[in-house]
Parts: C-alpha cells; sequence; structure tokens
C-alpha cells in the first residue's frame, strides 16, 4: 500500500521535469548548425581528415538528395587538402552530368590539379579543357 502511494506522489513531480527536459532538447536542437556546417567547421579548423571522416558518414548517398552538390564539393576540397589525388580522381570521373556549372567548373579544376600532382598530364589537360 506505500508502494503504490510513493508512485502516484512521484508521478506529477516527473511531469515537469520530463517537460523541461523535453523543452531544453528542442532548443537546443533548434541551435544546433547542419550537419554539413559542422563538417566544414572542422575543415576550416584544421582537422581535415576528422572532417572527411565525417563526411564520410554523413554525406547524402544519391545526388538527388537535398545539398548533395555541396556535401560533394566540399569532400572533393578535403581529397585535395589531403592530397589524395587518385581519391579526387575518381570521385570527379563518378559525378552526374547534370552537376551544377558552378560545382562542376570547381571538380574540374580540383581534379586538373590533382592530375598534375599525380604525373597525368593528358588528364590534366582534359579536365582543364572543361
Amino acid at each position: 500500500m506505500v508502494l503504490c502511494a510513493a508512485r502516484l506522489y512521484n508521478t506529477p513531480m516527473r511531469t515537469p521535469a520530463v517537460l523541461a527536459l523535453l523543452v531544453s532538447l528542442s532548443a537546443a536542437a533548434a541551435e544546433a548548425p547542419d550537419a554539413l556546417e559542422d563538417v566544414a567547421r572542422f575543415a576550416g579548423a584544421g582537422a581535415a581528415r576528422l572532417a572527411l571522416s565525417r563526411l564520410e558518414e554523413l554525406q547524402p548517398r544519391v545526388p538527388s538528395a537535398p545539398r548533395w552538390a555541396e556535401w560533394e564539393m566540399l569532400r572533393l576540397d578535403l581529397l585535395a587538402q589531403l592530397e589524395r589525388h587518385e581519391a579526387l580522381l575518381e570521385r570527379v570521373a563518378k559525378l552526374p552530368r547534370n552537376l551544377a556549372q558552378p560545382s562542376a567548373r570547381r571538380a574540374a579544376v580540383l581534379a586538373a590539379r590533382a592530375a598534375v600532382a599525380a604525373g597525368r598530364g593528358a588528364l590534366a589537360r582534359r579536365q582543364a579543357a572543361r
């Protein structure tokens, strides 16, 4: 009987605490930066490897996803910064044909630089001509 009374007694006290917790969590979530900005912040702080690792976990898999091109351009920038030239060239080769012109141009420039660094002159010329 005493145990039952204790449960009833604590229920009204738990409800406001749970509501306060939910409100604070939703406020924190509203202020949190989105994942892309978070990864870009890592990159800007000089943590390129960490940024690339997070990007690989969080980037949408399908090119039709919102902001996919922004994710991919950040990936290409990180690969260039880390001097992973072959990986960068592979990613650029797999880019969709309908990529927006500014992104396609940026990818071609990064690919041309990576091809030069990798000693692949013919590929560098083809990328520069795009």
